[in-house]
């Protein structure tokens, strides 16, 4: 498989297809998702700056290949590279599930994860770091490693002080009952509670999509948008 022709509409139809086996679920969690395998996206996100999910993914693959000497964390997958990956998702996935797809759905899967969740993610958090920014608060994003060991995307400050971090997620998060977001959630409470101990307190900003695939925060019952953890908890009853 070579020129791989990005298409935002194969890479959700494949999510639909192969995630919803948890074998797959794990084997991604497991091998492919860390950073060693598939790159830091987000950090490449805003290296990269998209302005569309087909311009990220043609930036993420021009990338990769102008910076080899790079390791894959730093620099992302080749096409080569993405179509290999893919091959192995697919044998590692089906040692352990009766189902079987083409590699076309684990490539458009691998995608689905690499480009459009990572675009959709960063593209919430830039409207909330905005909206913030409106109400007179002093945010910024958060650096790679604040993300990576704390689940933080945007930080509040008072000078260099931190005040608090913020973690933006859609509503869907705290809904589904998928084998890997459940994981994921696991390992959001490990993320806050790292956090604390280290000084720092997180609240949320959960949203959801309009018909016209806006963004709509969800409000607390206090009429704000942060919520605290205990009051995600008590409106979700997810952890």
């Amino acid at each position: 498989m070579n020129n791989i022709e990005f298409s935002e509409k194969k890479c959700r139809k494949a999510k639909e297809r192969v995630r919803k086996f948890e074998p797959a679920m794990k084997v991604w969690g497991k091998e492919f998702s860390p950073s060693r395998s598939i790159g830091k996206c987000t950090a490449l996100f805003r290296i990269l700056a998209p302005e569309s999910y087909d311009d990220f993914f043609a930036k993420y693959i021009k990338y990769a290949s102008e910076h080899l000497d790079k390791p894959i964390q730093d620099r992302g997958l080749t096409e080569e590279e993405l179509v290999k990956c893919s091959e192995r998702y697919k044998a590692l996935t089906e040692e352990h599930c009766g189902e079987k797809f083409p590699i076309e759905d684990y490539l458009y899967d691998a995608l689905c994860h690499i480009i459009v969740e990572t675009f959709d993610g960063m593209s919430s958090e830039r409207i909330a770091l905005e909206y913030l920014m409106r109400l007179g608060i002093n945010v910024e994003y958060a650096s790679y490693l604040y993300d990576s060991e704390y689940g933080i995307d945007i930080l509040a400050k008072c000078g260099s002080k931190i005040l608090y971090g913020i973690q933006v997620k859609p509503e869907s998060f705290f809904k589904s009952s998928r084998y890997d977001v459940r994981r994921d959630r696991a390992l959001l409470v490990k993320k806050k509670d790292k956090a604390l101990s280290d000084g720092i307190k997180t609240y949320y900003m959960v949203y959801k999509k309009d018909s016209d695939g806006k963004i709509v925060w969800i409000e607390c019952e206090d009429g704000k948008f942060a919520w605290t953890f205990d009051a995600l908890n008590e409106k979700y009853r997810c952890f």
